[in-house]
């Protein structure tokens, strides 16, 4: 057999030519093969919703201390999930935020760059926050704390800020921002809710 006999055999015999014919002459015809369509599966999206807020609107990266206890350097932790406060009995009655930094880095923040919001029926809702006027660095194991109330007085240090604000009931997002490693500003949140009362026991 010559080669180009052999070839054209090779091809019949393969399926790579759609007119072949056989050994009696008469034409044999292969299907052209069936194109594959290839369907390229949309990427997966991540349809967790976080509890936490995504503020303030200026941060580029958020985390939810209250859920991701694990794995961040930077954690926010209140010191309690509910905040039960008698206004009239309990004056100057105080819920902790304590901001740790497990990183190599520092955390560039400062005492007045937080922000408190609470969750209304139409979504999240700042009612106060710091304005960010002061500047200072949480550095490498160390920790900066915020106390939170309704009423009393304010008292600060080097390393922890008295915050009093106006508010009702309701589950509320205490939120600190600042620079880490990357550049962004991130925001990291912690949840609680506040069960305020009005209880006067005072005689008449």
């Amino acid at each position: 057999m010559r080669r180009r006999e052999f070839l054209a055999a090779l091809s019949c015999g393969t399926g790579l030519l759609a007119g072949c014919t056989d050994s009696g002459g008469r034409e044999r015809v292969t299907p052209a093969p069936v194109p594959t369509v290839r369907t390229t599966e949309p990427p997966r999206r991540d349809r967790t919703v976080s509890p936490c807020p995504a503020l303030p609107r200026d941060a580029e990266q958020f985390v939810c201390s209250s859920v991701e206890t694990s794995g961040r350097p930077i954690q926010l932790t209140a010191s309690r999930d509910v905040f039960p406060v008698d206004t009239l009995s309990e004056v100057g009655k105080r819920i902790r935020f304590v901001l740790s930094n497990s990183s190599l880095v520092p955390f560039s923040t400062g005492p007045d760059w937080w922000t408190l919001a609470r969750k209304d029926p139409d979504g999240w809702t700042v009612v106060d926050d710091g304005h960010h006027r002061e500047h200072n660095d949480v550095g490498p194991s160390d920790s900066f704390v915020w106390t939170l109330g309704l009423n009393g007085s304010v008292e600060s240090g080097p390393a922890h800020r008295d915050v009093v604000v106006d508010t009702r009931n309701g589950r509320h997002a205490f939120v600190v921002t600042g620079y880490h490693r990357d550049g962004d500003l991130l925001a990291v949140t912690a949840l609680f809710e506040l069960r305020q009362r009005w209880t006067d026991t005072r005689k008449e």
